[in-house]
Order: structure tokens, then C-alpha cells, then sequence
């Protein structure tokens, strides 16, 4: 098992921002329409997010070789996933969030995210 350092720890975190980012400003938003019409394209689009921040600790998960519970990801997965239908929901449906309020959740929910992972594994 790889040592866990604050400075892995940093990288994962700066990974995890990185990805909330490419989500939501780079990737083109196919599920922009889907989402003010129907509530299928915010869970699509909260579960692709999810999928998206996710991967550096997949990554992190395989390359240092940790040992985790499985369900408990998984909760956490649900979790954030769910959390991220209810932002989206409070700030493109009903909008009751701007684009700030609404990327300084998101940015909440990964440090939230980062910070439950590493006291899962850690």
C-alpha cells in the first residue's frame, strides 16, 4: 500500500475541482433542455457529475492499493449523486441559485465528498 501524503491528498482534491469544472463549463451540456423540462435530465446529469468527480479516487483507490467498503462508497456515490439533483433542481428549475452560489455548492460538496473519501480510507 502506497504512503497517503497531504501532498496525494491535495492532488486528488485539485482532480476532483478539476472534473466538477470540466463538467459543467467545458463538456458540451446535452442535458441543458432535458434538465428545464423534465427531472430524468437532472438525475442523468447528477449522476454523470458524480461519475465525473469521482474518478480521481477510483484512480486513487487503484493506484495506492486501499483497502475500502465497497457499500460504503457506494453510499457516499448515492449521496453526493442525490445532493447534486437537488442543487441542480434549486438552481436551474426553480431558479432560486445563480451560476456563483451555484458552483460554491458544488465546490462544497467535493471538498465534502474529498473529505468523507480520505476519512473513509485514511
Amino acid at each position: 500500500m502506497v504512503e497517503l501524503t497531504p501532498q496525494m491528498m491535495t492532488i486528488v482534491l485539485l482532480a476532483m475541482m478539476f472534473c466538477s469544472l470540466i463538467h459543467d463549463f467545458y463538456l458540451p451540456d446535452l442535458l441543458l433542455k432535458l434538465k428545464e423540462v423534465y427531472r430524468i435530465g437532472l438525475i442523468i446529469s447528477g449522476f454523470t457529475w458524480t461519475c465525473i468527480v469521482s474518478i480521481p479516487l477510483i484512480f486513487h483507490i487503484n493506484y495506492c492499493d486501499w483497502t475500502y467498503d465497497e457499500k460504503i462508497f457506494l453510499v457516499i456515490f448515492v449521496v453526493t449523486w442525490i445532493i447534486h439533483i437537488v442543487i441542480d433542481d434549486i438552481s436551474k428549475i426553480r431558479n432560486k441559485f445563480g451560476i456563483t452560489i451555484t458552483q460554491l455548492t458544488r465546490l462544497a460538496q467535493v471538498i465534502l465528498l474529498w473529505l468523507v473519501y480520505f476519512e473513509e480510507v485514511g
